[in-house]
């Protein structure tokens, strides 16, 4: 893999366990990390006591991919729904890369994950924006297209599995 996408559309999946972790990368290397994993399961492999198997999927996988790459940055983080295994690990991405802004579906006031995420967000001066259906980001010739969730008078609704962002990429035909 190069830093580089030379002008194409690429998609990186992530093995993250139950969670997911995707980087796209526009033909203008324009970055776009959905969600970042969380932490390990209950089961723990042979090495354990490595400090490797203790770090946080955020940091020993994402983190770890996205310094191979080559990356110092990310431009997008979205967070697809409030639950730890998807977005406990952007926690690592923004401490360990420059974020340039973060994309969320819903706010909820009382969700504990959400919020540490968001506090952390905040401390670095990123932008945090509300998505919903029909929104649309346009880079490189490619559309991200928010699918779901419609758009709700009220952010701060739960933000769960049945709640979580569905985008569509279009590149081309």
């Amino acid at each position: 893999s190069s830093a580089s996408t030379d002008g194409n559309l690429r998609v990186d999946f992530l093995d993250v366990g139950q969670g997911d972790a995707a980087l796209i990368t526009f033909p203008d290397d324009t970055t776009v990390l959905v969600d970042g994993g969380g932490r390990p399961g209950p089961f723990k492999g042979a090495d354990e006591e490595s400090e490797r198997a203790n770090r946080a999927i955020g940091e020993s996988v994402v983190s770890e991919y996205l310094w191979w790459r080559g990356l110092d940055h990310i431009d997008y983080l979205v967070a697809t729904h409030a639950d730890a295994d998807h977005i406990d690990g952007l926690n690592d991405i923004a401490r360990n890369f420059e974020v340039r802004a973060a994309l969320v579906a819903r706010l909820p006031e009382r969700d504990a994950e959400l919020g540490k995420l968001l506090q952390l967000l905040a401390s670095n001066d990123v932008a945090v924006r509300a998505i919903g259906a029909g929104d649309e980001l346009r880079l490189g010739g490619v559309a991200l297209r928010v699918l779901w969730p419609h758009p709700s008078a009220d952010s701060r609704l739960p933000s769960g599995n049945n709640d979580s962002l569905v985008l569509r990429v279009e590149y081309g035909s």
